[in-house]
């Protein structure tokens, strides 16, 4: 299935006619303030993702005797019989020890960035885990339906798929497949997440500056503050100032009655007024 048939696929709770929506919860925090003023997103390593499981593969297979011996002749190591059987042992052992110390994804993905999103925007540990406790705040992206507007994106943000096992993978065609596999690919605790994520394979290094992405003003949809976020915060005023007359501002509420959220006057989060509707 192909990365367009994942997004047309999926059960968009938060869409309208033209575009479906995603959001980002975020702290106030200097670099998130200034991406906001500079309509900037920034592509991650998985290096540096908070899971150690993110991002990671099984073997299908154990490499045979010609992958370590590629090996060998890309070293340009020579030898009788004898030498190379103890060559191939020591390939192998170095290449056990890669994956226990994560070597060879360190190396694997240092061109790699990745762009997290979420399709969950009122879930309360969304926002006790990444903005803030609650004293954060939320952008919302918009992304359009129209297939022919979709696909001249720059890079198209994909559902992540959860599951009990890690991807299998052979290291003798490990290809770009296989790698976007395992970057879409995480464990079933962090499905309440929804997540999704735009990726992109082409850097030069985990610190290069590009990774620093300007995306179209027009995603950025709005603003929604949580519902512990400090309006006398000098921070906070200066991007209500900012953006007033761009994007529509809001702050998160608690429901009166039950453990959830809600937005007043948001047309998408609002859920005292959206069940008002559906009464």
């Amino acid at each position: 299935m192909t990365a367009l048939d994942l997004i047309k696929n999926y059960p968009f709770i938060y869409q309208d006619d033209e575009y479906f929506y995603l959001y980002r919860h975020q702290s106030f925090v200097e670099h998130y303030i200034k991406g906001i003023a500079d309509s900037t997103l920034y592509f991650s390593s998985p290096q540096n993702f908070n899971d150690p499981f993110d991002s990671y593969f099984s073997l299908a297979e154990q490499p045979d005797r010609s992958f370590h011996d590629k090996i060998l002749s890309n070293l340009d190591i020579k030898g009788n019989p004898a030498q190379k059987i103890l060559h191939r042992k020591k390939s192998r052992f170095l290449l056990e020890q890669s994956f226990k110390e994560d070597s060879f994804f360190e190396e694997h993905f240092k061109k790699i960035g990745v762009i997290c999103l979420n399709h969950n925007p009122l879930n309360i540990l969304m926002w006790s885990h990444y903005a803030d406790n609650h004293k954060g705040f939320l952008l919302e992206f918009r992304f359009p339906k129209n297939e022919q507007l979709l696909i001249k994106l720059d890079v198209l943000p994909v559902p992540v798929k959860y599951a009990e096992h890690f991807t299998k993978g052979k290291l003798d065609n490990f290809d770009v497949i296989q790698t976007y596999e395992m970057l879409y690919t995480k464990a079933m605790d962090w499905e309440y997440e929804k997540e999704f994520r735009m990726i992109l394979n082409a850097f030069q290094s985990i610190d290069d500056k590009q990774r620093i992405y300007n995306y179209p003003q027009e995603w950025l949809c709005s603003i929604i503050l949580g519902c512990k976020a400090d309006f006398s915060n000098v921070k906070i005023k200066g991007i209500l100032k900012d953006k007033t007359n761009i994007v529509s501002i809001y702050r998160a509420q608690k429901l009166p009655n039950s453990f959830g959220l809600t937005v007043p006057n948001h047309p998408r989060l609002d859920v005292l007024a959206n069940s008002k509707k559906q009464k």
